[in-house]
């Protein structure tokens, strides 16, 4: 299947009866509203345009391979998720896209999640991976809708039991003065926070330190 252009929409369900390819050039996009079924078959996404997901993504099991572009949407696939040289973009600024299987993501790969404020898949993106997700490639977290996060937000961005690897390189946007993100939890539960950063918490104790010194009374 090939979308040369303009923008699209499958409203019925849609099943795959073998191995498939569907290749959307740039600035289109194809978008399945309904179920599309799998059937155990993979289903190809080549080109630099967009193949969005909404509502139910397979019910037989089987792999959607991102091969190129960009893989988004909110939905739910039951099958697994491959995204090995295109940017998988969960949600539709912002959303929640379920991923029932497996997710890998290579070297080559891209997984970008929209912020714009502290609720997941309210107002920033989650992936959630119902087996184990394989990570490689690249985090890009961008912020939306004007949003500055604060001290203590925290945003859980991927939901998983167990992880395997981790990203090759991680993009995180700036926050105000005096803050950084802290990424300690990332691997353990998938979630992103805003902390103090280093200097201004060491000048901090150092300040309470020396506060408590010259106030403690002297024997």
């Amino acid at each position: 299947m090939e979308v040369a252009a303009g923008h699209h929409q499958f409203q019925v369900v849609v099943r795959l009866a073998n191995d498939s390819v569907v290749d959307v050039a740039e600035n289109a996009s194809l978008t399945f509203k309904n179920a599309l079924e799998l059937g155990g078959n993979s289903l190809d996404k080549t080109g630099d345009g967009t193949l969005a997901i909404n509502n139910l993504l397979s019910s037989g099991g089987g792999t959607l391979n991102c091969l190129a572009g960009t893989c988004s949407g909110s939905g739910s696939l039951g099958g697994n998720l491959n995204n090995s040289g295109g940017t998988l973009s969960p949600g539709n600024s912002p959303g929640v896209l379920e991923v029932a299987g497996d997710f890998t993501q290579g070297p080559d790969g891209k997984l970008l999640i929209e912020v714009g404020g502290t609720e997941a898949g309210v107002s920033h993106d989650l992936l959630i991976v119902g087996q184990t997700p394989t990570l490689d490639g690249h985090l890009q977290v961008t912020l939306i809708d004007g949003f500055e996060p604060g001290h203590g937000d925290l945003f859980n961005v991927l939901d998983f039991d167990n992880v395997l690897g981790t990203f090759e390189v991680i993009d995180l946007p700036f926050v105000p003065d005096g803050l950084a993100w802290d990424m300690s939890l990332l691997y353990t539960n998938g979630t992103l926070a805003i902390v103090p950063e280093p200097a201004t918490s060491s000048l901090l104790c150092l300040g309470l330190f020396l506060l408590f010194t010259l106030r403690r009374p002297r024997l």
